[in-house]
């Protein structure tokens, strides 16, 4: 990967177009920086992806934005300074927002025009941009800017917008930043791990964050959440039970006219169930052109019974289509979500999924789940009232209502898991400095349970229902075990901090009096390891503390020794 480009791919893989040849089909026409090479299977699902898999020919015009989610097979990056700025954002930004490793996330801005010269009557053309940052709300900005330039100025269009952001600074966590581009600056914040969501109380009218954009400058509110008010609309009385499936992992197919509708409603989903990160298979556009297609959906088809197959089907997977083929083929889904418009009205009841064979389905919520909690029906109603009392408000206000209201729902649900897993840590008298630091508790799904009834969800909730039989099923998923295993992180660099502190408090020459020389190295080469490990968690002070308890404890052995060992250079603060 050439190094003139590296701050590029920093942010992005590639910018490109996808055309239509009348012998080929789609075909990517054009991809830069030219030092990109997408695999043959990437450049196909490229191609497929960036076209709506139907469009009406009785439009003269389309233009349509919509996301999606690549697999990467061949094009793994490779520069090693893009390697080291994504490592750190997995470490320090919000788990929604980590680089992703095996899937590009890909927005696409396809253009439709009839064109009597042309032999099918249409120019059809997509500006696509790839990338592992899932920076939706970003990346939309860009694209809305980009792909309008390049449909009237060409490839040098695409060529510009390639130096502007190669001319940003690195993404980091917990920055606010201000990014020119095409004449502009885009002010966008990334939170960092932790960060408290922006989101404020409905009445404090302060629903979105507070950053005042000087002139010229455009505010993008959220670096990745898009707008759930329009793609969900007809769903807003089974967002609760959706809120259940999303967290679950329940296999879940999301239908819609179009791909910008089913791609932001499948997005907006993953993103209610926060901080918990959505760890299933997700396609927020898919189409059977796909190279996962006979994999992702062979365990739903009607002939699908064996035991792999039943397997498959409880695992988590969520697809944003707009071909019908998937309603009448696909016979096994056991949820189906049908998007309608602003103008449907909003389905009230879940409907049968018998009737989802047919090409023709309505705007509803087809399934059999009922839901562990009860309806918070008095809640949603004041929702669905807010949202609908001022149609004059951006739509960011009414996503911003609903993504609040979610997020207290999630709290509630996380509070308990959070209270046990403080209740795994080692107590600080348990910590020897002169001793390996001692492991968390192991994660008993018996204990907690049996915890609910005094310090459960009904201590900050008012919502009823069988929450005991939620969290069980939870913790069958890969969403809890995603949780579970950054916690595990979380939990062993808190040992690892107080461990270094009670090192850097304890009488070291008095431990050392009758010890040998051996056992002595030994404590320092823990001593070595362990203020690497400071560095990498930031912990600058404490850091210092235990270099200096090793300059203490290296004055205790033979002075030979001592010009050999190399210690490590302490933190100007």
């Amino acid at each position: 990967m050439s190094e003139e480009w590296g701050r590029f791919h920093e942010w992005m893989k590639c910018v490109g177009v996808v055309t239509f040849d009348l012998e080929l089909g789609q075909k990517l026409e054009y991809c830069f920086p030219p030092d990109v090479k997408l695999g043959e299977k990437e450049t196909s699902d490229v191609c497929y992806m960036a076209f709506p898999d139907s469009n009406s020919s009785n439009e003269p015009e389309i233009d349509e934005r919509f996301f999606m989610r690549l697999a990467i097979r061949q094009s793994k990056e490779t520069n090693p300074t893009v390697l080291k700025i994504h490592k750190r954002l997995r470490n320090e930004s919000e788990r929604y927002l980590e680089p992703e490793t095996r899937h590009f996330s890909g927005i696409a801005f396809f253009r439709q025009v009839r064109d009597a010269s042309i032999h099918r009557g249409f120019y059809q053309k997509a500006v696509i941009i790839l990338s592992q940052l899932p920076f939706h709300n970003l990346f939309r900005h860009i694209i809305d800017l980009t792909a309008p330039e390049y449909f009237s100025k060409g490839e040098a269009a695409l060529e510009s917008m390639a130096a502007a952001v190669n001319r940003w600074p690195s993404p980091i966590a917990g920055e606010t930043m201000e990014l020119p581009f095409l004449g502009s600056v885009l002010r966008v914040r990334l939170p960092a791990y932790g960060e408290a969501q922006t989101v404020r109380s409905v009445e404090s009218n302060q629903l979105l964050p507070t950053m005042a954009p000087s002139r010229g400058t455009t505010l993008i509110p959220q670096i990745s959440d898009l707008d759930l008010y329009r793609p969900l609309y007809t769903a807003f009385y089974h967002l609760s039970v959706l809120w259940e499936l999303t967290l679950l992992g329940e296999p879940l197919l999301v239908v819609s006219a179009t791909p910008k509708q089913c791609s932001q409603a499948v997005l907006g989903l993953t993103s209610l169930i926060r901080p918990f990160h959505y760890c299933n298979e997700m396609r927020p556009y898919f189409t059977i052109h796909d190279s996962d297609f006979k994999d992702l959906t062979q365990p739903f088809t009607n002939n699908s019974d064996s035991s792999t197959d039943q397997n498959k089907r409880r695992q988590g997977l969520m697809l944003g289509v707009t071909n019908p083929f998937f309603c009448k083929t696909f016979t096994k889904w056991p949820h189906v979500l049908k998007c309608g418009g602003l103008d449907d009205k909003m389905s009230k009841k879940t409907k049968s999924l018998d009737k989802i064979k047919t090409l023709e389905l309505n705007p509803g919520f087809y399934s059999k789940h009922t839901g562990y909690l009860d309806k918070d029906k008095a809640s949603i109603e004041k929702v669905v009232k807010n949202v609908l009392s001022n149609t004059r408000r951006p739509p960011e206000v009414a996503s911003a209502m609903i993504r609040r209201y979610f997020a207290t729902l999630t709290r509630s649900f996380e509070f308990p898991l959070e209270r046990y897993i403080s209740s795994l840590m080692p107590l600080k008298k348990q910590i020897d400095p002169f001793k390996p630091p001692p492991p968390p508790h192991p994660f008993e799904v018996k204990t907690f349970l049996l915890s609910l009834s005094r310090s459960g969800p009904q201590l900050t909730s008012s919502i009823t229902g069988d929450w005991t039989s939620l969290y069980r099923d939870f913790f069958r998923r890969p969403n809890f075990f995603g949780w579970l295993e950054r916690k595990k992180i979380e939990m062993r660099d808190k040992i690892l901090e107080l461990h270094a502190e009670a090192t850097s408090e304890a009488d070291v020459l008095g431990w050392a009096e009758d010890k040998t020389e051996v056992e002595i190295m030994d404590l320092l080469l823990q001593m070595k390891q362990k203020v690497g490990d400071l560095e990498q968690l930031k912990l600058f002070r404490i850091r210092n503390g235990v270099i200096l308890q090793m300059e203490h404890l290296k004055d205790c052995l033979p002075y030979d020794t001592q010009k050999i060992f190399q210690m490590p250079q302490p933190t100007t603060l």
